[in-house]
């Protein structure tokens, strides 16, 4: 049997995919040697407490490590091998740059989890080495660390008078309080480092600072437009700068311009990443190649995620890698619902190893939506979402990002909440997110707070009406979001004064995101009662009858549908390529076909609707959604004599070969826009937006 391979402090022994407590051994006196080792490092090194002999040969990485004796290393060792391996280095450059010959940072591992035994031992580090251990936890984790030493380095700095690494110190410092999410805290010690920066002349940590700043800005909804000036005057003299001081200002320009000219911002991004490239910062190469994630034009490569990914694993870079996975992931083929919740599990997970809230969070936030819609099958939805929304974990992470002013994280929750406001249900934790101030924010993000604001105002769907009326500047996503928000306000219990019939809108076997329709063959409640059938209880009770739930006073009926001027709409929006408003008032009939049945003059109008959204369907490219609604199209129009459906079923069958992967493609390319402007290493807002629509 060969020897097991143990940790240099022999408290550890690798099973060949993790590290677990080795049993205990007995020690002798000796001496420790240790040679072309990963783990040492490329390092000879003895240690007076040390009480055994080791020698180590070629790789961890290779997994050809020949160990002859095991040894017992105390703590004061392991942290000696860490410092060794933080000294391969470089803090004055930006970012993290992989020393020749990688880093091992499972050596720097062990001597984090010895410092957090004792954090007294940082005092003992030198600054330099300090400043070191802040460069390596940017991509490994445990920013709770990285504060207190960034806190140790910034009053030796203010001590000594030494400016630049006062100005450093603030940047790990807001880093760490970012990944917390404390993002007060951490605007406060970016702005500080980029004031410091710019009077000391700088340029690395001040294009550094500027983005690191405008990022933050953005997460906590704030405006970055004072700027611009700065920006374009370092811009101006491209020639004096370097790689990674043009990505910082490209990607800082990126932030600011995006909500007026999102392609502009795109393209900026794209040239930063090509900088961060040729700089060869990974921490620069991750930030700027998550940016460009769910652009719509200038999309990063998925090859390019994994290249980095490669990268960041070799050198075992913790915190990276998980975002990495996680972007390759969503990157890949369409994730169900499932799938992607999954993955964020995984991602809270493993974030909890690596002390990260941010991760941790994640989980608290998103993990629960593949419940949401299934609440709506139920006969007590109201309960049902508060479940859901008044969860002790879910409430605490609303309510921490909101007192951190931390919205980029749960501003995504704001299309579900608009959703739940619309059927009748609020709590205080949904109600504080919305009324949380914000200087600046996405078009769809104000439609959302609009929608609950209006809502809770006036106690009236009028307005909402108004606000999900289709416009030209709207994109594709907010028209998308626009006809699901109108589903669910058809069927509303604010505006029928009836219990709603949810189901008729939640998909057997969606074909892309959110309902449009009903279930073929699912009748839906309709509007109106067909004809003889019994009145439902009016909007208003008798007197001293209990008022019906949910019911709100001062709401009127809605006024019957004119299917026939309906009809007409749809027409038009076709001839005009308006698929979004087709889709969305085909809906409106199809919701009603129970009623249209049994009226011999109007059945034809079943068949029109289905025709007509399964050509929206076609047209946007989700071609799953379009051959059922064509097929059952033409097989109605069969059965009522009219055989002339040669046209649909040759748009069925090039449909039918364009296959699975043709319409969702387009259809994912459309949905996958996540924004820009995320977080420290971007990753929040990602997940944001792949849960929400990997739930639609």
């Amino acid at each position: 049997m060969s020897e097991p391979i143990m940790s240099p402090d022999g408290n550890f022994m690798w099973t060949g995919s993790e590290w677990i407590p080795a049993p205990p051994t007995n020690q002798t006196s000796q001496s420790m040697n240790m040679q072309d080792s990963a783990v040492a490092g490329d390092f000879n090194a003895s240690s007076p407490n040390s009480g055994q002999s080791m020698n180590m040969q070629d790789s961890v990485v290779a997994g050809d490590v020949n160990i002859v004796q095991n040894i017992g290393v105390d703590g004061n060792s392991v942290v000696s091998m860490m410092i060794a391996e933080l000294e391969k280095l470089d803090h004055n450059k930006s970012g993290i740059h992989i020393p020749q010959g990688g880093l091992s940072t499972s050596v720097i591992l062990a001597g984090i989890d010895e410092i957090k035994q004792n954090l007294g031992n940082l005092n003992r580090f030198s600054t330099e080495h300090l400043l070191e251990l802040c460069t390596a936890l940017l991509s490994i984790g445990h920013p709770d660390l990285m504060i207190i030493a960034g806190k140790i380095i910034l009053d030796r700095a203010r001590t000594e008078g030494n400016r630049k690494q006062e100005a450093k110190a603030h940047l790990f410092i807001a880093d760490g309080h970012e990944m917390n999410i404390e993002i007060n805290e951490a605007v406060f010690h970016a702005q500080e480092s980029l004031k410091i920066a710019k009077e000391i002349g700088d340029i690395s940590i001040e294009t550094e600072a500027l983005f690191t700043t405008c990022n933050l800005l953005e997460s906590s909804c704030k405006s970055s437009d004072n700027f611009i000036p700065r920006i374009e005057e370092l811009l101006g003299d491209a020639s004096s700068l370097g790689h990674s001081h043009l990505a910082y200002l490209l990607s800082a320009k990126s932030i600011v311009v995006k909500y007026n000219n999102q392609l502009f911002a795109e393209e900026l991004q794209k040239e930063a990443y090509s900088y961060a490239k040729l700089d060869g910062d990974l921490k620069l190469q991750v930030t700027t190649g998550l940016m460009m994630v769910g652009n719509d034009v200038h999309k990063i490569d998925k090859s390019e995620l994994m290249e980095i990914h490669r990268q960041c694993s070799l050198n075992n870079l913790p915190f990276f890698n998980l975002m990495l996975g996680f972007a390759i992931r969503m990157a890949g083929d369409e994730q169900s619902g499932e799938q992607t919740i999954e993955a964020i599990q995984r991602l809270s997970t493993e974030g909890e190893t690596i002390c990260v809230p941010l991760f941790i969070h994640m989980g608290d936030l998103y993990t629960k939506m593949t419940n949401f819609y299934d609440a709506f099958g139920s006969d007590d939805v109201i309960g049902e979402l508060g479940k859901i929304f008044e969860e002790p974990k879910f409430t605490s992470a609303i309510r921490k990002a909101v007192d951190n002013e931390y919205f980029e994280l749960v501003d995504e929750l704001l299309f579900i909440f608009a959703i739940t406001r619309i059927s009748g249900y609020t709590n205080e934790t949904i109600q504080s997110l919305a009324k949380a101030n914000r200087e600046v924010m996405g078009s769809d993000i104000q439609l959302y707070l609009q929608i609950i604001s209006s809502i809770e105002r006036t106690y009236s769907l009028a307005e909402t009406h108004q606000l999900c009326r289709d416009l030209n500047t709207d994109s594709v996503d907010i028209a998308e979001n626009k006809s699901t928000l109108r589903t669910f306000l058809s069927m509303s219990p604010l505006s029928t004064g009836a219990p709603p019939n949810y189901s008729a809108a939640m998909p057997m076997n969606p074909p892309s995101g959110i309902p449009m329709s009903s279930p073929p063959g699912y009748p839906p409640m309709p509007m109106s009662p067909p004809p003889g059938a019994p009145m439902p209880m009016p909007m208003s009770p008798p007197p001293g009858a209990p008022m019906p739930m949910p019911q709100v006073p001062g709401l009127t009926p809605k006024p019957p549908i004119n299917f026939l001027e309906k009809m007409m709409v749809i027409k038009q929006n076709a001839e005009n390529d308006n698929w979004s408003a087709v889709i969305s008032d085909a809906n409106v009939i199809l919701a009603n076909r129970n009623q249209l049945e049994q009226d011999t003059e109007d059945k034809w109008m079943i068949a029109e609707s289905l025709t007509y959204r399964g050509l929206a369907y076609y047209h946007i490219g989700n071609f799953n959604a379009a051959i059922p609604d064509l097929e059952e199209a033409v097989n109605r129009n069969k059965f009522a004599g009219d055989f002339d459906n040669a046209h649909v079923e040759n748009l069925i069958s090039i449909a039918k070969q364009s296959g699975n992967g043709a319409g969702n493609e387009h259809v994912a390319k459309e949905k996958s826009g996540f924004g820009g402007g995320f977080t420290i290493l971007l990753i929040c807002l990602v997940i944001g937006r792949i849960v929400l629509y990997s739930l639609k």
